[in-house]
C-alpha cells in the first residue's frame, strides 16, 4: 500500500477563540467510526512536511547551545479555499506516518510540535514548526524587582540583592 503522512493542525480563531482542527494528508484518507478521530476525512493538501534537523553548535563554532529545527509544513491552497484561515492562529501539530490499509491508531507518530506564524503565499500556506518543549526556553515571568522597599517590613529585597532579578 502507498505510504501516507497525516497532519492534525490545531487552530484557534483570533477573535472568538473557537478551536478547531485541520485534518490534512499527503493523500486523501478517511478514518473509521472506531478510530480517533472518528469518521474524519483528511484532505489531500499537504504539499510537504517538516524535515527535522538537530545541530550541536551553530555554524562554524565549537561551543554553544544545541538546537532542533523541524522546518515548515506546506499546505496547498491553489484555489484560495483556505484564505479564510488568515483569521486563525495555528497552535499545535501532530504528524503521523502509515499507509491506507491500517487504522489511523496504528500510524506511527513522527512529531508533535508547536506552530509558528503562518505565511500565506499565493498558492500555499507555510506553517513553521517548533519542538513542543520550545516554550520552556522562555522565562515564565518577565517581572523584575525594582530594588526598592519600605525598610525591613517591605515586600521586596534590597537594592544589592534583588534589583533587576
Amino acid at each position: 500500500m502507498t505510504p501516507i503522512t497525516l497532519c492534525d493542525i490545531h487552530i484557534r480563531h483570533r477573535v472568538s477563540g473557537v478551536q478547531d482542527v485541520l485534518y490534512l494528508g499527503t493523500s486523501a484518507f478517511a478514518t473509521g467510526a472506531g478510530d480517533n478521530p472518528a469518521s474524519t476525512i483528511y484532505m489531500p493538501l499537504l504539499s510537504s512536511f517538516p524535515v527535522i534537523e538537530s545541530r550541536l553548535f551553530e555554524t562554524a563554532r565549537t561551543r554553544g547551545r544545541s538546537s532542533i529545527s523541524a522546518g515548515n509544513i506546506v499546505i496547498a491552497n491553489l484555489d484560495g479555499g483556505l484564505d479564510s484561515l488568515r483569521d486563525w492562529i495555528f497552535e499545535a501539530v501532530l504528524i503521523r506516518d502509515g499507509n491506507g490499509s491500517i487504522p489511523v491508531g496504528e500510524f506511527e507518530t513522527v512529531l508533535t510540535g508547536q506552530c509558528g506564524l503562518a505565511f500565506f503565499r499565493v498558492e500555499q500556506i507555510e506553517v513553521p514548526i517548533r519542538d513542543m518543549l520550545a516554550g520552556f526556553q522562555r522565562p515564565l515571568s518577565d517581572t523584575v524587582y525594582l530594588g526598592t522597599n519600605s525598610g525591613t517590613s517591605g515586600n521586596e529585597g534590597l537594592e544589592n540583592d534583588l534589583k533587576g532579578q
